[in-house]
């Protein structure tokens, strides 16, 4: 559910930038509000759908689980630190494909910068099985200090027996707020640049100009 909420639903900002920024959209708006501000909106409005859908998801498995006498299972703590860790993790990729999305003038070339982002943020399904066979094993704890990984790895750990200690879940939770508006800084100063050029698509060099200027 994580997973699905928080990457399935945040290349759909990817799309959109890409189309709004191609029909002009964008240079019309900003002149009415700042690039922080659009893009905080754009992420904040497909943030809502996203939730909207985990809640149903989230919401008809717990009330399965009660139908079958396992409602015990999850907790309100659970489901508490479920949503902080959604939220959080929606963010953080929101914001990073928001940016890839305003660097690039098509689809084609998103799809470029996307597929390496992707394979990295697929890992911890692809390692779920061993997370899973040991919560508390060494790369279950090392994979859930990692930022992007963090919800995902946290919340496997979290479900499973033994949980892990307090201290691990908020000391993850504390890195991953700080690495989540780090991230949404980084992402406007990407996104007040990107928005406006069309044309060759930048390089990687140029991108991380954009990260240091301060206009």
């Amino acid at each position: 559910f994580l997973f699905m909420g928080i990457v399935g639903i945040s290349q759909m900002l990817v799309n959109s930038t890409i189309e709004e920024k191609g029909s002009r959209v964008y240079e019309v708006l900003l002149s009415s509000v700042s690039p922080t501000q659009l893009m905080a909106g754009k992420i904040v409005g497909i943030c809502g759908v996203g939730f909207t859908l985990i809640a149903l998801w989230t919401g008809g498995g717990v009330a399965a689980a009660a139908i079958q006498g396992y409602g015990d299972i999850v907790s309100g703590g659970q489901i508490g630190l479920f949503v902080a860790y959604y939220v959080l993790g929606f963010l953080m990729i929101a914001s990073l494909f928001v940016a890839v999305g305003s660097a690039c003038n098509t689809i084609k070339e998103a799809q470029n910068l996307m597929a390496p982002i992707s394979i990295f943020l697929v890992l911890p399904l692809l390692m779920s099985t061993m997370i899973l066979d040991d919560p508390s094993g060494p790369l279950a704890r090392v994979l859930s200090f990692i930022p992007p990984f963090t919800p995902v790895v946290m919340m496997m750990r979290i479900a499973s027996v033994p949980a892990p200690p307090a201290t691990e879940v908020w000391a993850a939770f504390l890195l991953l707020v700080l690495a989540t508006w780090l991230m949404v800084r980084l992402a406007a100063r990407i996104f007040r640049v990107g928005i406006l050029m069309h044309g060759q698509p930048p390089n990687l060099f140029q991108i991380l100009k954009w990260l240091w200027r301060k206009d």
